[in-house]
């Protein structure tokens, strides 16, 4: 059984207990036509629990929050390990302004609870987050949302903590995603660049793995430290469905068992990468 969620979903965070937060409807800064479904969307966040496979996904509501404007993109939460709080980080690319908007989740009234907006100069472009305490959390620059080209897209990696800001990693292109792996000592970026994460929240470049697509969303399973990677081995055609979303765009899903982690030389020398799904675009654009 699968919903569909009729005007698109641009990521998403499962927690332990099989809640998933889905950020729905992002509207495209930059598309080749002008597209009247884009304009027509309304940012919202969704949850669909695992456990009620038969029910559909419902909309947050978002309290104490101005959603005028409201673009959601990337989304993290950090569950803390005292309250039992769980914070969701949400990337908002507001008109002319990009922030990450950081809520509470309220489970008894089922809604997201806005605790405070994060607006900084080296939030320029923001993509994808991984928060690592209430207020912490690291984020990808990838050049899209301003203005910029996307062939020369900048992997830059942000540390952004309550008490300072700093550039900590700089590298090639396409910084689509990042996450940690189970331990949180190990950064992913980019495709599959591996980062060790060093006591000061630095990343440090240890690894690449090469998958042959251009990749999006990385999701590491918590259990096993198996990374999940979307890919998209038609550039071309992902772009043509951007503007036309009749147009079929081919789609995929990797599996990489990273094996035993090395102290030392490369992060994970004993990897492998599996395709798990591929089709042509007709089922999954």
């Amino acid at each position: 059984m699968f919903y569909v969620i009729a005007k698109g979903s641009e990521d998403l965070a499962v927690l332990p207990d099989g809640l998933v937060f889905v950020s729905s409807e992002m509207r495209p800064h930059i598309t080749l036509t002008f597209n009247k479904e884009y304009e027509d969307r309304k940012g919202k966040i969704l949850t669909f629990d695992f456990n009620k496979p038969d029910e559909p996904p419902i909309e947050l509501p978002l309290k104490n929050f101005n959603r005028t404007g409201f673009n959601p993109h990337g989304i993290s939460f950090y569950r803390d390990p005292s309250t039992g709080v769980v914070s969701l980080f949400v990337i908002n690319h507001r008109a002319g302004e990009q922030v990450v908007e950081i809520f509470d989740f309220d489970r008894q009234t089922h809604s997201l609870i806005h605790r405070r907006s994060v607006i900084d100069e080296l939030i320029w472009s923001p993509n994808n987050l991984y928060a690592i305490g209430p207020d912490n959390f690291y984020v990808t620059n990838d050049n899209f949302f301003h203005g910029g080209s996307k062939l020369l897209s900048l992997l830059q990696i942000c540390f952004l903590h309550e008490s300072y800001v700093a550039i900590i990693a700089t590298d090639g292109i396409n910084a689509n995603g990042i996450n940690m792996d189970k331990d949180e000592s190990t950064s992913f970026g980019r495709s599959v660049k591996i980062f060790r994460r060093r006591q000061d929240n630095t990343l440090k470049l240890s690894q690449e793995i090469y998958v042959d697509s251009y990749t999006d969303n990385i999701n590491v399973d918590p259990r096993t430290g198996k990374v999940w990677l979307a890919g998209i081995p038609r550039a071309a055609d992902a772009a043509l469905h951007s503007a036309n979303l009749s147009h079929p765009s081919p789609s995929q899903v990797f599996e990489v068992n990273l094996g035993k982690a090395s102290t030392s030389g490369v992060a994970f020398p004993d990897y492998e990468v599996r395709e798990v799904y591929a089709n042509d675009g007709k089922e999954l654009s």
